[in-house]
């Protein structure tokens, strides 16, 4: 029996997620969500979009306090629209860059 596309892709499982109380910010919810994967978010600020730090800051809408899907998908929709999923897979890093610039 062979791996499936979720073993290989942790980014690609699917996920049914009610924050806890304590993740109030749009980076906590992020780092929440990447944690059972084995990726995170870069511990460097210079690898880290600043919009996304702009936007990491924000409270967590109610409105995504129960959110599911794919990580992947339910990351872009923690960030927004214009933020695109950009992944290391040796070093195991998530960023999201944001496409919205002029």
């Amino acid at each position: 029996m062979s791996p499936g596309f979720e073993e290989r892709d942790p980014l690609l499982m699917q996920v049914e997620i009610v924050f806890p109380k304590h993740i109030s910010s749009v980076h906590e919810a992020i780092s929440f969500v990447l944690e059972p994967t084995g990726y995170k978010l870069p511990s460097e600020m210079e690898h880290i979009d600043d919009s996304l730090v702009i936007v990491g800051v924000q409270k967590l809408p109610v409105s995504q306090k129960k959110i599911r899907g794919s990580v992947v998908d339910v990351l872009r929709a923690l960030a927004g629209p214009n933020f695109i999923v950009v992944r290391d897979d040796v070093r195991r890093l998530v960023v999201l860059d944001y496409l919205g610039r002029e």
